[in-house]
């Protein structure tokens, strides 16, 4: 009523709370299992926390719905949270202002990649 705006981190959860979003991420990685049993593949997600206050994680309920639905599905999800929450977000983006992963974001991705698909025996 006074014009205050939700923050872009507030927009994000909310969205992604809906019912809506929720149903639709459920469609996606069932239609995913699908089309890797199709070509005899394994699917595995790998989810990418914000990085953003990751030791007072506010989309923690994200990442646990996404790992919920894997395990009602049996899908195999690689969530990275656990993984970076041992850095300093800052030490794993490009730049304050471009908060994709740099070189010690992606090293830390494909670590946690390799050493899923080599406990799953998806690689030897």
């Amino acid at each position: 009523a006074i014009g205050f705006k939700k923050s872009y981190y507030d927009s994000i959860k909310a969205a992604f709370d809906s019912e809506n979003n929720r149903k639709s991420n459920e469609k996606y990685f069932l239609e995913l299992k699908q089309l890797a049993q199709e070509n005899d593949a394994k699917l595995v997600v790998v989810v990418f926390p914000f990085f953003y206050q990751l030791n007072e994680y506010p989309f923690q309920n994200a990442h646990d719905y996404l790992n919920d639905i894997g395990k009602k599905d049996g899908i195999i999800v690689l969530d990275l949270l656990s993984y970076y929450k041992k850095y300093d977000e800052k030490s794993l983006v490009v730049s304050k202002y471009d908060l994709h992963p740099n070189e010690l974001g992606h090293q830390v991705a494909a670590d946690a990649l390799y050493e899923t698909l080599i406990n799953r025996k998806i690689v030897s």
